[in-house]
């Protein structure tokens, strides 16, 4: 009786230890993370005297599963604003997403091409924020400039400092920015004066031929994001906003990464290191607490398999003494 009892303990215990070991890191790593309602987030980049600040905040909305998510944007070129972007949302906390409908006011200035513009639109796609439990798919990310949300595809998997990030990668082809808003901005005249020799070559353009440009804004960004909460850690961004005669010359321009002598903006852009590792220290008590219950399953599953063994021993040893 006493064995009998002492086999049913430890069979139990055994059963105890897999179960908890199989369940408790899944139950952490899949529990729903809603898009908390008290963010505070600022990103800053600077590179050849062009500077870059993005304020993000959320706060509480009518519906417990809505956050209003408010964000400012700031590019200045030696001091001089070259865009001011404010944007206010509504989230669905779960998905990261806008509520459907006009649901989102935005405020848009471009000092350079005299642009402002104030709407109420709806609009679609993530953009500060990645759902919790990012997957290694394509999402619909939104950019202001063009008014529209394209692919932003997984590119690989890459730790930084020690925690592990899925990456992304979004190349916005050129939009005429005199299209997007209903824009009267256009230069001419020869093309000599807006085009080198080796562009004028490219572009099979004479000094002397009378050309029309209008302004393009195109964009290529990769994001790191921490998959388990959703969090972008870190962001590397190529804005340009330059002249062109039309959407193939812009194309080729983009390509032949020869903007720069026609351009508004044009510089390559990442997050600082201050602000990189703010955002990783965010998300590093997530990040270790999967690593302990990691390492809990783990040693869970290999008691369970001891305790197993033991009693499979027990049971045999018990069935030898009774065969005797």
């Amino acid at each position: 009786m006493f064995l009998r009892s002492r086999l049913a303990q430890v069979t139990i215990a055994a059963a105890v230890f897999l179960i908890l070991g199989s369940i408790l890191p899944p139950l952490y790593n899949n529990q729903a993370r809603p898009l908390p309602r008290d963010l505070d987030i600022t990103v800053r980049a600077e590179q050849d005297g062009v500077e870059f600040t993005r304020h993000t905040t959320t706060a509480s909305a009518e519906k417990d599963s809505v956050a209003r998510a408010q964000s400012t944007t700031t590019l200045t070129l030696d001091s001089d604003t070259v865009a001011h972007i404010t944007e206010e949302s509504l989230l669905n906390r779960e998905s990261t997403y806008p509520v459907a409908g006009p649901n989102t006011t935005q405020n848009i200035e471009l000092p350079a091409l005299d642009l402002q513009v104030e709407d109420q639109v709806e609009r679609d796609g993530i953009s500060y924020f990645f759902p919790a439990g990012a997957e290694q798919r394509s999402y619909p990310f939104f950019d202001p400039l063009t008014q529209d949300a394209e692919p932003i595809d997984f590119l690989r998997d890459e730790k930084l400092d020690g925690i592990p990030t899925y990456v992304f990668r979004q190349d916005v082809a050129p939009v005429s920015l005199a299209e997007v808003f209903d824009l009267d901005a256009r230069r001419s005249g020869p093309a000599g004066d807006f085009y080198s020799p080796e562009s004028l070559e490219r572009y099979n353009l004479k000094p002397k031929s009378h050309v029309i440009l209008e302004p393009f804004y195109a964009v290529s960004r990769t994001v790191w994001v921490e998959p388990t909460t959703g969090t972008i850690v870190n962001e590397e961004e190529h804005p340009r906003i330059f002249w062109a005669t039309d959407a193939s010359q812009a194309q080729a321009m983009v390509d032949a990464d020869d903007t720069q002598e026609r351009a508004l903006l044009d510089v390559p852009l990442s997050w600082s290191d201050s602000t990189r590792t703010e955002r990783l220290d965010s998300v590093r008590r997530v990040i270790d607490t999967v690593k302990v219950l990691s390492l809990v399953g783990w040693l869970g599953k290999a008691i369970g398999v001891a305790l197993l063994a033991v009693a499979a021993a027990m049971f045999m040893r018990r069935h030898a003494a009774q065969s005797a």
